[in-house]
């Protein structure tokens, strides 16, 4: 079960949780980030509540840009996330049933919104991630989890709607390209955009050059908080809100 971008929602997380619910068993649940609005001890309690009101797979959560808006900081920020959902850091490998599964953070708090550096891996994180993926056999399948989306790859950032600011939302872009290009079996899971899952453009495979020819796969995840689309206003002219969820 994956989705992303609860923001303070609870209401509808709550909805989410029991439409998973009645689908079955799951090996794992997957927050996808923006757990919470802006970070707060508060935020965590609440979201972290309704959790516990629901029975769910183990989870594993990635961090994203609201988690580090409660003005303390970078290292206070990705302090009370690992602390709260007891992730071991803001990257990590967690596999399901022998298929790895690599969830990627920021490791600084977001830069100037629509001007670029939202997410900065550095270079520890960059060589790990080359490092596991090299590690995996070939037709071993890849999940990655990411919470910004990726240029040219999902929906918002191709496509009718598209919006180039998040073409800048990787600050080392280019080296997470090169290292993703050699690996089709990876599937790399984004959320942010909050874009229509009724779109047609949420799943496509992405090229790199120099790469494997195939590329690899790109999905965009669900978001609970707002959903933008499906049928957006065209490059740059801003989302539009979708019907009520």
């Amino acid at each position: 079960d994956v989705t992303s971008d609860v923001q303070g929602d609870l209401a509808d997380f709550r909805v989410v949780l029991d439409n998973y619910a009645s689908f079955g068993p799951a090996d794992r649940l997957i927050v996808n980030g923006d757990l919470v609005g802006s970070g707060t001890e508060a935020e965590y309690d609440e979201f972290l509540g309704v959790l516990a009101e629901h029975e769910h797979a183990a989870a594993t959560y990635s961090i994203g840009n609201h988690e580090f808006y409660s003005g303390d900081g970078t290292a206070a920020s990705i302090e009370r996330f690992v602390r709260r959902t007891g992730m071991p850091g803001v990257y990590f490998r967690a596999d399901v049933d022998g298929v790895p599964v690599l969830h990627l953070g920021s490791t600084e708090e977001p830069g100037e919104w629509a001007v670029g550096n939202q997410v900065v891996l550095g270079d520890e994180q960059l060589a790990w991630l080359d490092a596991e993926l090299d590690s995996v056999p070939a037709d071993q399948p890849v999940l990655i989890f990411s919470h910004h989306p990726l240029p040219a790859a999902t929906s918002g950032t191709i496509g009718e709607g598209r919006q180039t600011y998040y073409d800048l939302d990787y600050r080392e872009i280019d080296r997470l390209l090169d290292v993703l290009g050699d690996h089709p079996n990876v599937t790399f899971f984004t959320g942010h955009t909050h874009y229509s899952l009724h779109r047609e453009d949420g799943t496509n495979r992405v090229a790199v050059d120099g790469g494997d020819e195939l590329g690899f796969v790109s999905v965009n995840t669900g978001a609970v908080q707002t959903e933008w689309g499906p049928e957006p206003g065209g490059p740059d002219q801003g989302e539009w809100a979708g019907p009520a969820s």
